[in-house]
């Protein structure tokens, strides 16, 4: 089991007693499970990964997504697993946890666990009431007709963290196929970055601002987005601060 503090316990005897384990952070512990016996992976806060390959004795550290908080962490097998937590984030990883995707999810609510009856369908849930299927059966035939595949609404959300200093992260969602411009402008209306500019397929996406050669104070990222065959279009700004 795992805690606060970076506290890890492990039991041999069925819980009766239990060895303080050391894992090498102080991270808060969210969830733990193991794939075999010797072969593990812990989740936390600040996008702790933690991964053993010996029962637990010692633990390598991957933060690379450390704008998430993940909440669970689960294996289909010895070489495929799934991590959810904060901000809709969904993490996957086919080579037992040496390196791993972010999945779209099409959400930014907090998702807390991720159960799966098989390897082909899982089940996520969430803050608000949230609830998400894999179902790679339906995936399958969702994709032989592509100009009926939609993803939600568009729309573009509030960036994590704000204030920030220097990167933050901007999440938006695109139903169709779009040509999508994203731009950040001060408090006076000037433009100070453009942060895309070109064609994406229908999905959700991440995009790290970084405010190098910027003062602090307020600012305003804008969204415009049109679908490829110019039926629909989407505009919409949002404010962030930047404190150095």
């Amino acid at each position: 089991m795992v805690g606060d503090s970076g506290r890890a316990l492990k039991t041999t005897d069925h819980g009766y007693t239990w060895t303080a384990i050391n894992t090498g952070v102080s991270s808060k512990l969210e969830n733990v499970t193991f794939s075999t016996n010797n072969l593990g992976w812990i989740v936390g806060d600040n996008g702790t990964i933690l991964k053993t390959s010996d029962g637990g004795n010692s633990w390598l550290l991957n933060n690379s997504f450390s704008e998430y908080h993940f909440d669970w962490v689960t294996f289909t097998s010895d070489s495929v697993g799934w991590i959810v937590g904060t901000l809709g984030s969904i993490l996957k990883t086919v080579n037992a946890g040496a390196s791993w995707e972010l999945v779209p999810s099409g959400t930014t609510v907090d998702l807390r666990m991720i159960y799966f009856k098989d390897p082909n369908h899982g089940y996520i849930v969430g803050d608000s009431g949230t609830v998400l299927l894999y179902d790679t059966s339906y995936v399958t035939s969702v994709n032989k007709k592509q100009t009926n595949v939609k993803y939600g609404n568009f729309e573009i959300y509030q960036n994590y963290p704000n204030p920030f200093n220097p990167n933050t992260l901007i999440r938006f969602n695109l139903p169709f196929s779009s040509n999508v411009k994203i731009e950040v402008f001060n408090s006076l209306g000037e433009k100070v970055k453009e942060l895309l500019n070109e064609q994406r397929s229908a999905g959700s996406y991440d995009l790290n601002f970084n405010s190098s050669g910027l003062a602090s104070g307020v600012y305003f990222y804008r969204i415009e987005a049109k679908s490829i065959d110019s039926k629909s279009e989407f505009r919409d700004s949002k404010k962030m601060v930047l404190l150095k």
